[in-house]
């Protein structure tokens, strides 16, 4: 998106991004011209003023987002403005906007936020009453010390209005939909223009947080309106604190808060990490213990010997320990790059390659110890290598009408037996390959330029497959029909959660990762079903053909 800031008479306007929705036909250049409609440019004016004394109010800026479309032919063309715009000495504004949809929002420190949201169809005047914020804000002021009475400084201190409804000030944290509901505390006003009336809604100032940093002797102070706050507290080497004040009207309340200390990491958590059925010593596997009571962790790497050493706080503690197959290693000293000319008189830093990948993946395991001050616990642990898949599903995707290869298809395959799922993409002979464990599979596969298929393949040992797609242009990129796997996920009623999913776009990287096969060109001829039809059960391929068994290597890897 190009982004283009226009500045004129106290209007700021920032041109958003546009979309385009092509119809099939392209009409000729004559009725192009004589269709083509683009946004009427309208003027939104009014007046802001204090609703309680009816004086202008001068200086307020008003942001407005402005949704328009606009028809080219058949063609339909929608397009999104950032505008804004300052209330001058009278509290009058002016704005040009395009004939659409106008998102206003105004907010400043001394009203109420005010919103309202309408369509503009011709020049409209907009007169906007602001509800001022109470001047006799409450003063809330506190210090922040440790156990001992010394006092913290730097600590993080926040207060939030306690919603309406609430008999004790944290309980709604348990309900956050019961919370919202009993806070809101907006109100709203109709005001009437030539074009109808215009809702705007005021949001209280005092329904957000105010944040405030301790000073070195560990005071703070905020001032806010009259009501029920609570505050939370947060300092490094400290247990967090929370309490609650009520504010009264142009009065004062103080609210303290007192931090435990985190006690000495006295505990020595020491071990060796090996493979469990080797017994050969694991180099960089990651440990990290996690202090359950007072919510700090500490983690570390093994040593070439599979050796580690690491201190925490007393207490009950998680232990998780990892061999991924890619991890990271600190930069060495060497490592870290080095700054040279790059011919242009400007200096290029070079950044160290600290990624590193084992031959061998091990699944994670955890375990909790409970330990005391000063005590040494021994942890030896045996990782189990991660399982390896015990199948293969390579093959082509091809031009259902050409046969031809189709490059850079990507495909998403899923084990409808265990729920785990991975993804691949084909090389520039349209094929691909991706190791994967024995069972039931549901294969989606998509490319530019044609309808996206779906179909489900049993796999047992080896399995190559020619996927055949129907060139077109899709409205969206759903598959183009419901799989068997879809109809079971549903099981024939209305569509659950996982099935929505699946229908859906899948993110991340799945378990099984495979990538551009080495099958050279497709077969000349393939063989099935048309690809728009209904899937049919289990054993029967659509829009497959079957071509041989083949041995394709990829990668997994397990997250």
């Amino acid at each position: 998106m190009i982004a283009i800031s226009l500045l004129t008479a106290g209007v700021a306007v920032v041109v958003g991004s546009t979309t385009t929705l092509a119809s099939e036909a392209e009409p000729t250049a004559v009725a192009r011209e004589e269709s083509k409609q683009g946004p009427r440019n309208l003027t939104l004016e009014g007046q802001v003023t204090n609703a309680s004394s009816g004086e202008p109010v001068a200086g307020l800026e008003l942001r407005i987002h402005n949704v328009w479309e606009t028809r080219d032919g058949d063609e339909r063309h929608h397009g999104r403005d950032s505008l804004s715009a300052a209330t001058d000495d009278e509290g009058r504004y002016s704005v040009n906007v395009s004939e659409g949809h106008v998102d206003l929002r105004i907010d400043d420190e001394s009203y109420q936020r005010a919103h309202a949201e309408f369509s503009v169809r011709n020049d409209t005047r907009l007169d906007i009453p602001m509800e001022p914020v109470s001047q006799d804000l409450a003063r809330v002021h506190g210090t922040v010390t440790s156990e001992d009475g010394d006092p913290i400084g730097d600590a993080y201190v926040q207060i939030s209005p306690v919603p309406e409804g609430c008999e004790d000030a944290w309980d709604c944290e348990q309900h956050p939909e019961d919370a919202r509901a009993a806070g809101d505390r907006s109100s709203s006003r109709e005001v009437e223009t030539d074009e109808g009336t215009v809702e705007i809604t005021y949001h209280p100032r005092s329904d957000r947080h105010v944040r405030a940093e301790t000073g070195p002797q560990g005071d703070y102070e905020v001032r806010v309106p009259d009501g029920h706050y609570r505050i939370f507290v947060r300092a490094d080497g400290h247990l967090n604190a929370r309490t609650s004040v009520e504010a009264p009207e142009g009065a004062s309340a103080r609210a303290d808060a007192s931090l435990t200390p985190f006690p000495p990491r006295s505990v020595s958590v020491e071990g060796a990490i090996v493979d469990q059925d080797t017994g050969e010593p694991i180099e960089a596997a990651e440990i990290r213990v996690e202090n359950l009571k007072w919510g700090t962790d500490n983690r570390t790497r093994t040593d070439e010997d599979g050796r580690f050493k690491l201190s925490i706080e007393p207490g009950y503690a998680l232990v998780q320990i990892r061999a991924d197959e890619t991890y990271h290693v600190p930069c060495q000293p060497a490592d870290e790059g080095t700054e040279e000319d790059d011919g242009n008189g400007a200096n290029r830093t070079e950044v160290c390659d600290n990624r590193r990948e084992r031959s061998t993946a091990y699944l994670p395991i955890e375990t909790t110890i409970q330990t005391e001050a000063g005590q040494t616990v021994a942890l030896d642990r045996g990782l189990q290598p991660e399982p390896q898949p015990d199948a293969r599903l390579d093959g082509w995707v091809v031009n259902a009408s050409t046969g031809e290869a189709v490059p850079d298809a990507q495909l998403q395959i899923r084990n409808e037996e265990t729920g785990e799922w991975g993804q691949a993409a084909t090389g520039e002979d349209g094929s691909f390959q991706v190791d994967v464990d024995e069972g039931y599979y549901t294969v989606r596969v998509r490319a530019d330029g044609y309808y996206a298929n779906a179909t489900n393949v049993q796999v047992d040992g080896d399995e190559r497959i020619t996927v055949q797609l129907t060139p077109g242009q899709p409205a969206d990129d759903r598959c183009c029909y419901r799989t068997y796997a879809h109809e079971r996920a549903t099981d024939g009623g209305g569509e659950s959660d996982e099935a929505a999913e699946w229908q859906g776009s899948s993110s991340g990287e799945g378990v099984f990762t495979g990538g551009p096969g080495e099958l050279g060109p497709p077969p000349g001829e393939t063989m099935g079903v048309d690809p728009v039809k209904n899937a049919p059960g289990p054993g029967v391929l659509a829009g497959l053909a079957v071509a041989g068994v083949g041995a394709a290597l990829a990668r997994r890897e397990a997250r």
